[in-house]
């Protein structure tokens, strides 16, 4: 996979579920066809961000780009989303 597609596929990912999070905790909308896009669009987006993380850490191990900045802006931009998204499932289960 290219540096430059994985970083844009990484970026996607996040800024859905930046979306995502800034539409539970913040703006509320409570419209039929975006809650439908979240539900259909929640599960695939985690595990690509799965499949995503793989692809990057094997890139980062197999070659020598590993200093690349969309290679290091990718891994960070994945490991965020990881842990928030994973940490608030956690969290919201804790709280139970």
């Amino acid at each position: 996979m290219k540096v430059k597609v994985l970083f844009l596929a990484s970026l996607s990912t996040g800024l859905f579920f930046l979306l995502f999070f800034l539409n539970a905790y913040i703006f509320r909308i409570d419209h039929v066809l975006i809650n439908f896009i979240q539900e259909i669009a929640t599960l695939p987006m985690l595990l690509i961000q799965l499949v995503l993380l793989y692809f990057t850490v094997r890139k980062i191990l197999t070659q020598s780009s590993a200093g690349s900045a969309y290679v290091t802006g990718s891994l960070l931009i994945l490991l965020g989303c990881i842990l928030a998204t994973f940490g608030s499932i956690v969290y919201a289960l804790w709280e139970k």
